[in-house]
């Protein structure tokens, strides 16, 4: 087994080399990849969506479910609000090896990613608007192509072609038809059946889908999942793989965390909380 560099990512294990194999085929429009914590399954469906397509645009939806309370509303412009539930994805880009010159980034096709994205003070999320309204800036010295501009032109969309990385949210896309692009699907455990129903009829013959997602982190117990649903109803078709990435591969602690939980009864524990919540009201 090779060790991974940046820019070089390997399958580390049969499943994972099975997914692999499964986005490569051209036949196939739809994988989905079921796996735990660190098992993967963006890393690799982002990986393929840069280096195994030549001109497609790589799309990335995510929900927005957040971890733990919600902030509440944000203001501003849509890269304000969508902005953070799409940091996980600008953190991988430099562990695929993302060269900036070759793309631009946009949150929801309105901005573009300033190329302070890939420097070391930070994980660049810093988005400008054009102050002539175009919605594409580079700033002083990130210039077009990434080469030194001074001057910080703007960049309209006909003059910059390169691929586009859209990393874009579920609420619109009903009605919309994505063609010829690649569309990862992250998180999808949180999406619901209907909605991702949606999303997953938008694309025309030449669109392929990356699903991934973990039915172990399911949040909504309110539901039934409509990520594992949807692979139940789908599996076995020739258009569409469906695999489980059972390793973890993050870190020997990520590990150890995922393994010692993994027959954890959550549903069962939760329920003797609030047996327990309800019987210390009754005593008050």
């Amino acid at each position: 087994r090779e060790q991974s560099v940046p820019g070089n990512i390997r399958p580390g294990n049969i499943e994972q080399a099975f997914a692999h194999a499964f986005m490569k085929c051209p036949d196939i429009r739809g994988i989905f990849m079921n796996g735990d914590a660190g098992s993967g399954k963006t890393l690799l469906g982002l990986n393929f969506g840069i280096r195994g397509m030549d001109e497609e645009d790589l799309r990335i939806f995510r929900p927005t479910e957040e971890l733990g309370e919600s902030l509440g509303f944000r203001k501003g412009y849509m890269r304000d609000k969508f902005g953070p539930f799409s940091l996980v994805i600008t953190d991988l880009f430099k562990l695929v090896g993302m060269k900036p010159k070759d793309f631009r980034v946009e949150i929801t096709e309105e901005f573009l990613y300033s190329t302070d994205i890939f420097s070391q003070s930070g994980n660049g999320f810093a988005v400008e608007p054009s102050k002539n309204g175009n919605g594409y800036k580079s700033k002083a010295g990130n210039g077009r192509n990434g080469k030194n501009d001074s001057q910080g032109d703007a960049i309209s969309p006909e003059e910059d072609n390169r691929r586009r990385i859209i990393i874009d949210t579920i609420n619109f896309v009903r009605g919309r038809t994505f063609d010829g692009e690649f569309i990862l699907v992250d998180e999808a455990q949180d999406i619901t059946f209907l909605d991702l129903k949606t999303l997953l009829t938008r694309g025309s013959n030449s669109t392929k889908y990356v699903i991934v997602g973990d039915t172990s982190l399911f949040q909504n117990r309110n539901q039934f999942s409509g990520f594992e649903t949807m692979m139940k109803a789908l599996v076995g078709d020739p258009l569409t793989a469906c695999i489980n990435l059972p390793v973890c591969e993050r870190s020997a602690f990520a590990s150890l965390v995922v393994e010692q939980t993994r027959d954890l009864d959550f549903k069962g524990l939760q329920d003797e909380a609030k047996k327990k919540a309800k019987k210390n009201g009754k005593k008050k």
